[in-house]
């Protein structure tokens, strides 16, 4: 649908992901193509891949330099990255009041969140499909999230999940560190 309304548009996936992706769309390049390319914004855009986790989705990373989008706090220390991820991570609201349709497929889905209170940070959900089908060894993928969280996470801004609202840094020393770690500790051990 994207591709026949906007023809100019490039469609890229991860490397892994390409012979699959092909059967729906025609697929002009790799992710790891894509970020490095000799395009003026290749210096913003990175991606990186998940250790522990089935080869269809990377992390993709953008530098936000000195413009923060409108989420984030005018106030910040340094450059600082968005994080871009579609389908391993969720933080879709449980809604109280849902309907039994929705409750079913809450449950099945297992990926809706309580939304934190103003000034706690939000932690997004590693769905039942996620669980199922993403993980192939949940120690490297936990050691990951912990290793990314440790190095990474104070320079993540923004967390932009292709299901629910963004995560954003409350507090610009510490990024979306605990957030990550929230992530991590859900995969200590293999749960359904």
């Amino acid at each position: 649908v994207w591709k026949s309304r906007f023809p100019h548009l490039q469609v890229v996936c991860p490397e892994t992901a390409k012979p699959r992706v092909s059967e729906v769309v025609s697929v002009d390049m790799s992710i790891e193509a894509f970020t490095h390319t000799e395009q003026p914004w290749c210096k913003w855009v990175h991606s990186k891949v998940i250790d522990g986790w089935r080869d269809f989705e990377n992390v993709i990373e953008v530098e936000l330099e000195n413009h923060p989008p409108p989420l984030l706090p005018k106030k910040r220390n340094g450059t600082k990255q968005a994080m871009i991820v579609c389908d391993l991570l969720f933080t879709v609201p449980f809604k109280k009041h849902a309907s039994y349709g929705e409750r079913f497929l809450m449950w099945l889905l297992d990926s809706s969140i309580d939304l934190p209170v103003e000034g706690n940070i939000m932690v997004p959900k590693v769905a039942r499909l996620s669980r199922i089908f993403a993980i192939q060894d949940w120690s490297k993928a936990e050691m990951w999230y912990r290793h990314y969280a440790a190095n990474y996470g104070t320079q993540i801004a923004v967390i932009l999940v292709g299901h629910g609202p963004p995560v954003v840094e409350v507090n610009s020393s510490e990024g979306c560190t605990e957030a990550l770690e929230g992530v991590a500790n859900q995969l200590r051990r293999p749960h359904w």
